[in-house]
C-alpha cells in the first residue's frame, strides 16, 4: 500500500514528473500542485487499440485538427492507467494528421465528448483508476492545455517514460 500513501502510484508519479518539466505555470498551478497535494488524480492516454498506437507509436490514430485557439480531438485509446476517478488525462495525439507533429494534451475529464468505455481486467496490480478504454469525440481542448509545445509528444513521452518504468519497477 505504500504507493498509494505516499501519493507515488502510477500514473500519477510519471504525470507528475512530465508536469514539473513540460507545464506552463498556469498548467501546474491548475494540475500539478492539486496532484502533489493528492487532492486530484491524473490519467495518461497513448496506446490505441489496433490499428493504433501499441508498441509502435508511429502508428498513432489519435488526432486533434486546430480551429482557431482550440484543438479538436478525436480518438480511441485504451490501456489508460488510472482514468476513472482521473480530474485530467494526458493524452497523445497527432495534429493536423501529421506524424511530426506529435503532441500531448492536458484534457479534463468532464470534457464534453470525452467517455470511459470501461475498465479492462489485466493481471498484476491495478492501482487507482484502472486500466481503461476512452473515446474522445469531438472533445474541444484550448490550445493552452497543451503540454510543452506542438510537435514535442514523442520526446516528452519518452521524458516520462524512462522514470516511470523505473518506479513501476521498484513498484512490482
Amino acid at each position: 500500500i505504500a504507493p498509494y500513501i505516499f501519493n507515488c502510484d502510477a500514473p500519477d508519479e510519471g504525470n507528475m514528473h512530465l508536469l514539473s518539466i513540460a507545464a506552463t505555470e498556469k498548467q501546474k498551478e491548475l494540475i500539478l500542485h492539486p496532484l502533489i497535494r493528492g487532492d486530484i488524480r491524473t490519467a495518461f492516454a497513448m496506446t490505441e487499440p489496433s490499428p493504433g498506437a501499441g508498441s509502435d507509436p508511429t502508428s498513432l490514430q489519435t488526432n486533434a485538427e486546430k480551429q482557431g485557439d482550440r484543438f479538436i480531438l478525436n480518438g480511441h485509446k485504451w490501456y489508460c492507467t488510472g482514468a476513472n476517478g482521473a480530474k485530467y488525462l494526458i493524452v497523445m495525439a497527432k495534429v493536423n494528421g501529421s506524424f511530426r507533429k506529435t503532441t500531448m494534451f492536458l484534457v479534463p475529464s468532464d470534457s464534453k465528448g470525452y467517455r470511459m468505455v470501461r475498465e479492462i481486467d489485466t493481471m498484476g496490480s491495478h492501482g487507482p483508476g484502472g486500466h481503461c478504454e476512452l473515446i474522445f469525440d469531438n472533445v474541444e481542448v484550448p490550445e493552452d492545455m497543451v503540454l510543452g509545445r506542438v510537435g514535442e509528444g514523442f520526446r516528452l513521452s519518452q521524458e516520462r517514460l524512462g522514470p516511470a518504468r523505473l518506479t513501476h519497477c521498484m513498484r512490482w
